[in-house]
């Protein structure tokens, strides 16, 4: 038995009174953090309030690991709701899967951008194109967060790149991170599939290999999907299928492939996805016979072939395809972390259905989020993305 244990069974069987509050000045430090690392983390924001002690604890490097050892906690949905109009109405909200319950943040606009260039990134951020000539990203790993981080300016001006975020080795703030953005180049720039790599250590861009021919004409993030895993950048152009990878280590593309299911299934268009490990492709299709349905496929890496795991199920799916079925699921959106699949529209028109799919419980345990809060508002688009949220996401 730890001392911990020990400590918690001895004052577990004596009586608590009015005197409560000695109560937890006699527990170490150890105890202490044993309790509130069980604690949803919703409740040890609020805990910080309760006295700078607590707040200190609750706000170590230390603290966290223990967290992410008791209680690890699944990744959370991030939207931005945008209304082109009225500014002012922009709203974001965090959904918090563990909870089960949607979380109003209050103001998170970026820096001065361009109003039309925030995405969500791949690898669990959110970006945005900035400057005059849009020449920087701004981006955010948390909404939470009120600052958002900038880059230098870019040997390339873009006004809609896919941007892929790499987390490296390193501690502290020596923490190697990388981003990478590909395509979305200006109409006036030379190389319009180029791509290039952000060092946020050294705070300088580096222009790397091109981006395939295959891509030229379809290299915005309009038309790709990306997915980052094992140091490697893969990028799929939606409806064609053609799919590559780009090694930060050797900093070289594949050659181009096709990626589609091997059974013929109609795949209208399609996102990459990693998730608990594994290379996924998730997407909407209509075979030639049967009826138009999202589905999801594990993708074999070596061959870059694709095998069915599972489909929404038809009264989710219906959410999203009101009237003309086949026409109104253009809006669908997807982004995956842990082992979560979030799918959510961005249709104006619709009433922004969201569902997720936990993998880890089967490859059809889909479940319904509830509706988002203070819905009165209209907006003129959505971004998601899905990221870790840990203590630290708070400041």
């Amino acid at each position: 038995m730890s001392m911990e244990t020990a400590e918690l069974e001895q004052i577990a069987g004596q009586q608590i009174g009015s005197d409560s509050g000695f109560l937890w000045e006699r527990l170490s430090d150890e105890v202490t953090e044993c309790i509130l690392a069980r604690v949803p983390l919703s409740s040890l924001v609020r805990a910080c309030a309760v006295n700078k002690h607590w707040k200190a604890i609750i706000r170590s490097s230390e603290f966290g690991r223990l967290c992410a050892e008791v209680r690890p906690s699944n990744p959370w949905l991030f939207v931005y709701c945008t209304n082109f109009l009225l500014p002012g109405k922009n709203q974001a909200y965090a959904y918090d899967p563990d909870a089960h319950k949607w979380y109003t943040i209050p103001s998170v606009t970026p820096p001065t951008h361009s109003r039309a260039s925030m995405s969500g990134g791949v690898g669990g951020i959110m970006v945005a194109t900035m400057g005059g000539t849009q020449s920087r990203l701004c981006y955010n790993h948390s909404l939470f967060i009120k600052k958002w981080k900038q880059t230098t300016e870019m040997c390339v001006s873009r006004d809609a790149p896919l941007v892929g975020f790499v987390e490296e080795s390193g501690s502290g703030s020596n923490v190697s991170q990388k981003l990478i953005a590909v395509g979305g180049v200006e109409m006036f720039e030379d190389d319009d599939l180029a791509v290039e790599i952000y060092d946020t250590v050294l705070k300088q861009w580096e222009v790397t290999k091109s981006l395939p021919v295959e891509f030229r004409g379809n290299s915005s993030r309009h038309w790709l999907s990306g997915a980052v895993w094992n140091r490697k950048l893969y990028v799929l152009e939606i409806y064609s299928g053609s799919v590559a990878s780009f090694d930060l280590c050797t900093k070289t593309w594949t050659l181009v492939q096709i990626l589609r299911p091997m059974t013929p299934s109609g795949v209208k268009y399609a996102y990459l996805l990693i998730c608990q490990g594994l290379l996924i492709l998730a997407g909407v299709c209509h075979p030639p016979e049967g009826h138009v349905s999202f589905k999801l496929w594990l993708v074999d890496e070596s061959v870059m072939q694709c095998k069915e795991m599972g489909v929404m199920p038809p009264e989710f799916f219906a959410m999203f395809a009101k009237g003309d079925g086949e026409k109104n699921v253009l809006g669908m959106k997807c982004v995956a972390s842990g082992s979560l699949i979030y799918v959510y529209s961005v249709t104006p028109d619709a009433e922004y259905p969201m569902v997720v799919c936990d993998i880890s419980k089967g490859w059809n345990a889909w479940q319904r989020l509830p509706e988002l809060p203070s819905l009165g508002n209209r907006f003129d688009t959505m971004v998601g993305f899905c990221s870790s949220v840990t203590m630290n996401s708070f400041y």
